[in-house]
């Protein structure tokens, strides 16, 4: 009966590999990677492209600072500005501008941060009332899956190739838990019921390795991640300012969706404080320095997005979400 059991996993195993191999296989890209900068680094997104669209095509779900690199692309974009108070919070306001071509997530994106009350549009709003945003976010994290869907990056979208591997890996486990009982009193092999509950799990996880891309979407992921080592680089030596004058405020939500926020900020922070810069921030209105706020005005906007990204967690988790990404810190 061991033997029996064993084999049952190893066939999981063998069945899971099988199908990550024929069907979790991203698609070959069509074209090389276009060199368009200085040095000849890749110093633009692929165009139509947004961040949040960008995140998911690299990491196949919506982590939850693709929704703050939302917020702040929309911000940057004309949307709505920022404030930084000078007690430490965050004020975010609605301006008059709402661009013909956002996409519809960040539509609704606009919608959650600036509800309807009482029958007027709210025209502001702050870190700390985003934590009680009505519904959370789920439709805006559904929303950009939909897009991304849309895009044609992927051969299945990656949340139903998840959810399809579960089911079936459920189903698998169940079917083996129910059996223990009678195959140990009928014949002993309890184990064969154990093993099945294994296998059950192996199947469901391998769901995040079925999200296959499509050649188009191999050919965007190598580009992004082109994107991603020169903003990474964090050389202001590579930007080509003639074409990128508001390189600032351009690549913020995109290092915001490859982790370096605190990166660039402490970059232009620098050389704002060697006088070799001053970018134009039309949208973001810096508290005074004192006591509490001595890190520079650029390098708060570090903490903007740790707050941000702390709001819709706990939004999300107030409505009963599961956020997709662990910790608050990331």
């Amino acid at each position: 009966m061991i033997i029996g059991a064993i084999l049952i996993v190893v066939a999981a195993f063998a069945v899971a590999a099988v199908l990550v191999l024929t069907r979790g296989r991203d698609g070959r890209a069509r074209t090389a990677v276009m060199q368009s900068g200085e040095g000849g680094v890749v110093d633009s997104a692929p165009p139509g492209l947004h961040p949040a669209e960008a995140g998911v095509l690299l990491r196949t779900r919506v982590a939850t600072r693709y929704l703050v690199a939302t917020i702040i692309d929309l911000t940057v974009r004309g949307c709505l500005s920022v404030q930084h108070e000078e007690d430490g919070s965050w004020t975010l306001r609605r301006t008059g501008s709402t661009p013909s071509q956002l996409e519809t997530y960040e539509r609704t994106m606009l919608k959650k941060l600036f509800p309807t009350v009482q029958g007027r549009r709210r025209r502001t709003t702050s870190t700390l009332q985003i934590t009680s945003t009505k519904g959370g976010f789920g439709t805006v994290r559904q929303g950009i899956e939909r897009r991304v869907d849309d895009l044609g990056f992927f051969r299945v979208p990656p949340s139903k190739g998840r959810h399809q591997m579960r089911l079936a890996g459920s189903i698998v486990g169940a079917t083996g838990a129910v059996l223990i009982w009678p195959l140990s009193m009928v014949a002993g092999a309890g184990m064969l019921g154990v093993a099945l509950v294994l296998a059950g799990l192996v199947i469901a996880a391998s769901g995040p390795l079925m999200a296959a891309r499509t050649p188009q979407g191999t050919e965007v992921r190598r580009q992004l991640e082109a994107f991603q080592e020169f903003l990474s680089a964090g050389d202001p030596g590579l930007i080509d300012w003639q074409h990128h004058p508001r390189a600032f405020s351009e690549y913020l939500p995109w290092t915001v969706i490859f982790g370096s926020q605190d990166q660039w900020v402490t970059l232009f922070q620098q050389l704002v404080d060697e006088g070799r810069l001053r970018p134009k921030t039309l949208w973001y209105l810096p508290s005074k320095e004192t006591f509490w706020h001595r890190e520079g005005p650029l390098a708060a906007l570090s903490e903007l997005v740790n707050e941000l990204s702390t709001s819709i967690l706990l939004a999300d988790r107030h409505e009963e979400a599961i956020p997709d990404d662990g910790p608050l810190r990331w």
